[in-house]
């Protein structure tokens, strides 16, 4: 994805120049570095993914004391290996579902204008996921 910028710039502008308080990298690889530029002293990293890649070595010593900040790793395949707490959690989700779980759409495209659907989900003009509608 293209940024007219890097990311933790970007950040530390929206956040006057503090960074985030949290930061979910779901992307895993080399952003994981780049999301933990984006949080400030004190803050938490949750690293949940790697579609780019694996997780690189870390050194403890990126953490603090410059940046002074925690990291967290969890794991899907950890939680479902206690069949109980899993079967749990599934029938509450489940639960809600049924009780009519919903998930607000973002803004409405029509195909044609894909191109500005990317635009302002690149640009974070967005609240959602946009839907392009044919």
């Amino acid at each position: 994805m293209y940024h007219a910028q890097p990311v933790a710039a970007a950040v530390r502008e929206m956040t006057g120049g503090m960074g985030a308080h949290h930061a979910v990298d779901g992307i895993g690889g080399a952003m994981l570095a780049q999301t933990l530029d984006c949080v400030r002293p004190f803050g938490t990293v949750a690293s949940v993914g790697q579609s780019a890649g694996p997780i690189p070595d870390l050194a403890v010593a990126e953490l603090g004391p410059r940046r002074s900040i925690a990291l967290a790793r969890p794991s899907v395949f950890a939680y479902a290996a206690d069949e109980a707490r899993y079967r749990q959690a599934a029938a509450a989700f489940l639960a809600e579902l049924e009780q009519g779980l919903r998930i607000a759409p973002g803004p409405s495209f029509p195909l044609a204008e894909a191109a500005a659907a990317h635009r302002a989900l690149e640009g974070r003009r967005t609240s959602g996921t946009p839907l392009l509608l044919c």
